[in-house]
């Protein structure tokens, strides 16, 4: 009797095994692997979900694999897909550029109710990481 053909979901969740046993947490590492499934094959996380018990697709390697590995030496997941979401915009991103932190967006949402009581205002972004 042939082997099974080894689903994206076993896929996905031996990659989730792999960057916990090199120490990254359980839902970050859940977080990870579903980010690079996405951005490797251009689809939603309800397209991932749904084709969980189907054959992983050959797309998917050997970046996929590539990238894990890359995860497990604690390269963060934004340089390896070159983007990173911030403030509802994507960003490109590479080892020249900061992170932009999820943090960062609560300072734009304090400041933009301040900038709108002061007509003319300028603000200005100085030495506070990628400029974002």
């Amino acid at each position: 009797m042939p082997g099974r053909a080894v689903t994206l979901g076993d896929m996905l969740a031996e990659a989730r095994t792999v960057l916990e046993a090199a120490g990254i947490g359980a839902d970050e590492a859940a977080v990870d692997v579903d980010l690079y499934t996405r951005r490797i094959l251009g689809w939603d996380r309800a397209r991932v979900l749904t084709s969980r018990a189907e054959p992983a697709p050959a797309a998917l390697q050997p970046v996929f694999s590539a990238w894990v590995a890359r995860r497990t030496r604690r390269e963060p997941s934004a340089y390896i897909v070159g983007h990173r979401e911030f403030y509802g915009r994507d960003f490109e991103v590479n080892p020249a550029v900061l992170i932009p932190r999820p943090e960062t967006e609560h300072i734009i949402e304090a400041a933009l109710p301040l900038l709108a009581a002061q007509p003319g205002a300028l603000l200005a972004d100085l030495g506070t990481g990628s400029g974002n």
